[in-house]
């Protein structure tokens, strides 16, 4: 039971299991900065983020590689997660985006090409309105599927390509998905 403490990753083949991450502040309540093959599964993440002025914080913070494989993290897994109630709201005019799951950041530092590789399935996310984005993916050769998301801002594809998303659920939504500059992904379901 982490309350109140984030945790962050950087080494392969880490894994964050069953347990609760929650109480945190403006913290994101997991960050992997690195490492290949890391595992984040049956958590229970939630009420995390400030009210403040465009102070809602990520939930899962990933930096994806630069093109030549280089910084990042690799073939993530996150799956089988309970993530709920975020607190606060940040509006794309926000300089810290707010995502319920960030796969990969940012458009600005030139990652959004690396092969990230990460598989996003089987998820559950509740009330999760942190900003535009909701899952936001900016890397390249993704799969997310089976995820079931209710009221929260959606799916978003920002940066990247050669994504697939295959059978996730949206509802109650007015924001129920998109893609924004990416390219040769496929969408199923």
């Amino acid at each position: 039971d982490f309350k109140g403490v984030s945790l962050s990753v950087s080494g392969d083949k880490a894994r964050i299991l069953r347990s609760k991450i929650h109480g945190l502040g403006k913290s994101s309540p997991i960050f992997v900065s690195a490492g290949d093959e890391v595992v984040i599964a049956y958590n229970e993440i939630y009420s995390w983020g400030t009210t403040a002025e465009c102070g809602a914080a990520r939930g899962i913070n990933i930096r994806a590689p630069y093109p030549n494989g280089t910084d990042g993290a690799t073939h993530i897994k996150i799956f089988r997660n309970y993530i709920h109630d975020q607190i606060g709201y940040n509006l794309e005019t926000c300089a810290t985006d707010a995502e319920f799951i960030a796969a990969g950041q940012t458009g600005s530092s030139g990652r959004g090409e690396s092969h990230f590789e990460g598989h996003i399935h089987h998820n559950l996310v509740v009330n999760c309105m942190g900003d535009d984005e909701g899952l936001g993916v900016k890397s390249s050769y993704n799969t997310i599927e089976f995820n079931h998301l209710i009221e929260v801002r959606g799916l978003n594809l920002r940066l990247g390509g050669y994504n697939k998303f295959i059978g996730n659920r949206v509802e109650g939504s007015n924001h129920p998905g998109g893609h924004r500059g990416s390219y040769k992904n496929l969408s199923l379901g």
